[in-house]
């Protein structure tokens, strides 16, 4: 039996909390870029289509309201792509 490749994933990237507690600018910008950057390769690896990128930039996941991942999610009820990719916290 052959599994098909997905058309299209979302990757999905946002600060932790202990990033947002550090208060340093360049450490947030380095985590956020670390994520697209392992999730792009991951995902060209395994021959996948990217079909865009959401991120919020600055806020965690312990906020409400994430703009982007609030798009992900009305793009997903769409169908817009197969896969959602993102990093998870390390504890």
């Amino acid at each position: 039996m052959q599994i098909e490749t997905p058309q299209a994933v979302a990757i999905y990237c946002r600060l932790s909390k202990e990033d947002l507690d550090e208060n340093k600018i360049d450490n947030l910008s380095r985590s956020i870029q670390n994520q697209k950057s392992m999730l792009t390769d991951f995902a060209e690896i395994n021959g996948w289509q990217i079909f865009d990128i959401y991120c919020d930039d600055n806020l965690s996941g312990v906020a409400r309201d994430r703009p982007e991942f609030n798009r992900l999610i009305r793009d997903a009820s769409l169908r817009k792509f197969n896969i959602i990719l993102f990093d998870t916290p390390r504890s």
